[in-house]
């Protein structure tokens, strides 16, 4: 089986860890995921880009995603950036 990463794929930060909780290439996939293990913290989309999609934001801590997105005067959903609390999309 071959995945298909051209477009990107979605990580997952829990709260407090210090690594990515999850990985995956579809956004539907990674929020039933969250929702069935009730998790709380950011899913945020990468491309493979230099200059794409998650390119201003990589290597980040979750704490340093929030001082960021304060920062830009973006949306987090325009910065690719969506946050669960309890598995709850918050953002």
């Amino acid at each position: 089986m071959t995945l298909d990463v051209s477009k990107g794929v979605w990580l997952f930060q829990a709260r407090a860890r210090c690594f990515v909780s999850g990985a995956f290439v579809d956004v539907a996939q990674a929020e039933a995921w969250i929702q069935k293990h009730g998790l709380s913290g950011l899913l945020v989309r990468y491309d493979f880009a230099p200059d794409g999609v998650g390119a201003e934001i990589r290597g980040l801590s979750v704490d340093e995603l929030d001082s960021y997105v304060a920062a830009s005067g973006r949306s987090m959903e325009e910065l690719g950036i969506l946050e669960f609390r309890d598995g709850e999309l918050i953002s």
